[in-house]
């Protein structure tokens, strides 16, 4: 059984070295980390998952902004990632349960469209497109292929415009926590229904998985 429940600061030591077997430890180098760096994660929507109480799998998310200097607007995002799958349970459903479930809290706390940078093919199952992120720029990303969005609101893509960079501020810690939520392996939170993952890790920023 997948138990899909908020992160928490006894999670921190695992998270990251799952995240160094997923992503290697240079991962820190890629163009999207610089839209993380002195900010602070968005905690109430941070998430792990956990398979007989051990941590297999985890997603983050930060505060992001378009800026159009030629529109002279900005809009406020999220920015997912990285998220991580243990490769010894690809294929569980566990990336899966932890998109769904963490952008239906996105919803309900107002956010109105999340981006991120990864496989066009793994993140399109979770309905993250690159039409929705034509007018976005990384700058330093190479391949801005991979800048994909999701809408969380409908019509909130066309908002979306510009160059992306750091939030402003840092991002307040939130006091909000979820239950931890349960789901059978390969199902999603929300229905309970069957969603293969085609045995694949999440791609993020463009690392293979690999196994420990």
């Amino acid at each position: 059984m997948i138990q899909i429940t908020a992160e928490q600061p006894r999670y921190t030591e695992d998270i990251e070295y799952l995240l160094d077997t997923v992503f290697g430890a240079d991962r820190r180098s890629k163009a999207v980390y610089a839209l993380r760096e002195g900010i602070a994660p968005i905690d109430d929507l941070c998430h792990v998952a956990l398979i007989d109480g051990e941590l297999h799998g985890s997603i983050r998310y930060w505060p992001a902004r378009a800026v159009h200097a030629g529109r002279g607007r900005h809009a406020d995002l999220l920015l997912l990632g990285p998220l991580a799958v243990d490769p010894v349970f690809q294929g569980a459903g566990i990336g899966r349960a932890l998109v769904e479930h963490s952008l239906v809290l996105a919803g309900r706390r107002g956010h109105r469209a999340a981006v991120l940078v990864g496989d066009p093919a793994y993140y399109g199952r979770f309905g993250f497109e690159r039409s929705g992120a034509r007018d976005l720029r990384l700058p330093g990303e190479t391949d801005q292929e991979r800048v994909l969005l999701r809408e969380i609101v409908r019509g909130a893509a066309a908002e979306c415009a510009g160059t992306l960079v750091r939030a402003p501020t840092e991002h307040p810690v939130s006091v909000l926590a979820e239950p931890a939520v349960s789901v059978p392996p390969g199902t999603t939170p929300s229905s309970g229904r069957r969603a293969p993952e085609g045995g694949r890790q999440a791609p993020e920023e463009g690392m293979s998985a690999r196994r420990a």
